[in-house]
């Protein structure tokens, strides 16, 4: 794994992190080292885990061409800004 692609999935952990410390949904990380692949989910809230807002399956960190993969790594990390950037507006209203 490349030093740009372990910060970018270092990124994604503390978002997740972030996302469960300052908002209301439940974010979820699991790394599957044997096949280098990561999931992601945000759910609903810690009382609602099982109410799915957003899932990433099995995003391979060592499959297919170098820009597919930042582009994934990248989508990825947008979307979990966006439950922050998005509960931060929620508050402010």
């Amino acid at each position: 794994m490349s030093k740009l692609v372990s910060e970018k999935v270092a990124r994604i952990m503390k978002l997740c992190y972030l996302i469960n410390k300052k908002t209301s949904y439940c974010a979820f990380f699991s790394f599957s080292g044997h096949v280098n692949a990561i999931d992601v989910s945000v759910r609903h809230s810690r009382k609602d885990y099982d109410k799915n807002v957003s899932e990433v399956k099995q995003f391979y960190l060592n499959d297919g061409k170098h820009s597919i993969l930042h582009n994934g790594l990248d989508k990825i990390i947008d979307n979990l800004g966006n439950y922050l950037v998005k509960e931060a507006s929620n508050l402010s209203e």
